[in-house]
């Protein structure tokens, strides 16, 4: 099996998209875990180009509109290892059926998108309410967390007009990755190999005084771990105060 092997990005997957429609039509796969590629298969490293990208872009734009390409987009976030082939069956059906591929809701390649771009910004929406900041020694925010899915970028938006007068952190610690809001201008980057977060003295006591308050608010006799593990899943307490 030909196999295009790319990094782990959306302009790289775009870029590979772009060879398998026009220098290897023979391509039956793309991927961006090598450890996939088996002695059986040949596999081809793809190097990221931006300008054969937009091209891909630019085209699922015409073919299908701006709204079916932030999907694709947003779809690519998933933590899902097949994405790419996923996202590239999509591909093949949007660009041979137009807007008409949008509409095929019983398709399986359609249902297999849908079904990433659901658990993508399903997330990203929990997370909106289950992230938790914590105000550090120099008046920093600073929010640790840890997704299913590589949403940071969609998490960045929101929390910067809810506090587009504050400095803040959101640092992915699954993946490496920081985002930071100076409260003008927003930067993402890899985090470093160390980091030390002090918190200010007010956070310890606030953090405290929350859990306490947690505490006192829950009615034994209405406890139901079932309704809460439904509302708050336990892979997400982690990173709550109030657990």
């Amino acid at each position: 099996m030909k196999i295009l092997v790319v990094e782990n990005n959306l302009a790289a997957f775009l870029t590979a998209v772009y060879h398998a429609y026009y220098g290897h039509k023979d391509a039956e796969k793309i991927t961006s875990d090598a450890e996939s590629v088996t002695m059986l298969d040949y596999g081809i490293r793809i190097e990221t180009d931006t300008a054969l990208a937009a091209k891909v872009r630019e085209g699922i734009m015409k073919k299908a509109g701006k709204t079916a390409y932030k999907e694709i987009a947003d779809a690519y976030l998933s933590g899902d290892k097949n994405k790419e082939q996923k996202l590239f069956d999509y591909l093949k059906l949007l660009f041979a059926q137009g807007k008409k591929a949008l509409t095929l809701f019983s398709h399986s390649t359609v249902i297999a998108f849908r079904d990433m771009l659901n658990k993508v910004r399903r997330e990203a929406h929990r997370m909106k309410g289950f992230i938790r900041f914590a105000q550090t020694e120099n008046g920093v925010y600073y929010a640790f967390f840890g997704p299913d899915n590589d949403i940071l970028e969609l998490l960045l938006p929101h929390f910067r007009i809810r506090f587009n007068d504050q400095k803040f952190v959101l640092h992915d610690l699954k993946r490496k990755k920081m985002a930071y809001y100076d409260g003008d201008k927003s930067y993402t980057f890899t985090a470093p190999p160390r980091f030390t977060v002090a918190l200010s003295e007010d956070q310890l006591k606030f953090a405290e005084l929350w859990r306490e308050y947690f505490n006192n608010v829950s009615i034994e006799e209405r406890h139901n771990p079932v309704l809460q593990r439904h509302y708050a899943p336990k892979k997400y307490r982690w990173f709550m105060n109030e657990f």
